[in-house]
């Protein structure tokens, strides 16, 4: 059990994020994929319902995990630490550059993880590829847009954020700069936190 997660219940009213916040109380468990992902999904979805200091609680309990060479867990983390990076870089971005620097740099070294040079070459393409924007899912959206769908509309709008996060706080690329990485990120962040 994670203490914290009771702590974020409780200064939340809506009641559908309380429930999410207790059963992560009780069930929580940094070396189960299901439940780093339920916890960085629930940062997100507390960030675009308005409670910015809830979801970087959150964001800071994903923190306490260390990469050990398994992405599969990984992925759920290094998204909560780009939401903290925003959620920082947007509040006060110059008393939190150090802090985010720290961030940038845990997140780096997962890529550089180890001494196996094919997993290093694999996961700096991989890298590469979606800073690039290899995995942004415009298509999706604009299919969701078409077929009036908002549900799927806002579930492919918060995978492109958590790309565009990556992108950003990553340098972006010549293909894809960081600044049109900010402008999308704060269109999609506009609305989302309209449609939901």
């Amino acid at each position: 059990m994670n203490q914290k997660f009771q702590a974020v219940a409780e200064s939340i009213t809506d009641k559908k994020l309380r429930r999410t916040a207790i059963s992560l109380y009780t069930k929580y468990k940094p070396t189960a994929a299901k439940e780093l992902e339920r916890a960085s999904r629930f940062a997100f979805d507390l960030y675009f319902k308005n409670y910015q200091k809830e979801s970087l609680e959150v964001c800071e309990i994903l923190e306490e995990e260390n990469f050990t060479g398994n992405y599969n867990l990984w992925t759920w983390i290094e998204s909560a630490l780009f939401l903290k990076c925003w959620i920082l870089w947007n509040s006060d971005k110059q008393n939190n550059e150090e802090i985010i620097k720290n961030i940038i740099h845990t997140i780096n070294s997962a890529v550089e993880f180890g001494n196996d040079q094919l997993k290093k070459k694999i996961s700096l393409n991989a890298r590469d590829r979606r800073l690039n924007g290899g995995l942004l899912y415009d298509d999706r959206i604009e299919i969701a847009i078409k077929e009036g769908d908002r549900e799927f509309e806002l579930l492919w709008r918060t995978g492109q954020f958590k790309e565009l996060l990556f992108i950003y706080f990553l340098g972006g690329s010549t293909e894809f700069p960081k600044e049109r990485a900010w402008k999308e990120l704060e269109e999609n962040e506009a609305i989302i936190k309209h449609e939901i």
